[in-house]
């Protein structure tokens, strides 16, 4: 098990952030290809940052609040879930690689599980449902 003080694990977490930052560019650059005027400068000032705090979460070198995480997706115009790494990325970044023999059901729930898009909706519908069953009288 992996501690936060490891080597390791110091390197998995500046990796995240490179992953993260490297997400926030590529949206950027593509919101500014469609002619948003989306320059470092723009994005920065839109969610209280300077350009050069920017540009080192965009490379990864500064750790990201997570309240400056979602007003960086929010002026983005994406979820935030869409900035985070994908699930194979995660999975390798900490060595981790699912037995071949793992049955589909079992590989299909991490899958869910590990997945930025993770839809929890479903709890939210079951525990609605529970909520809303009239109770058994009593007599």
């Amino acid at each position: 098990m992996l501690k936060l003080s490891d080597r390791g694990s110091d390197l998995t977490i500046d990796q995240f952030y490179r992953d993260v930052g490297a997400k926030i560019r590529e949206i950027r650059l593509r919101r500014r290809a469609q002619n948003k005027n989306l320059t470092q400068e723009a994005l920065a000032e839109s969610v209280g940052l300077t350009r050069t705090s920017l540009t080192n979460i965009e490379k990864g070198r500064q750790r990201i609040l997570l309240h400056t995480f979602t007003k960086i997706a929010s002026a983005l115009e994406v979820p935030a879930q869409q900035l985070l790494p994908e699930t194979s990325t995660v999975l390798a970044s900490i060595g981790v690689e699912l037995p071949a023999e793992l049955p589909a059901d079992e590989l299909g729930f991490i899958q869910r599980a590990m997945s930025p898009e993770a839809n929890y909706a479903h709890l939210e519908t079951k525990r609605n449902s529970r909520l809303r069953k009239p109770s058994p009288r009593r007599k």
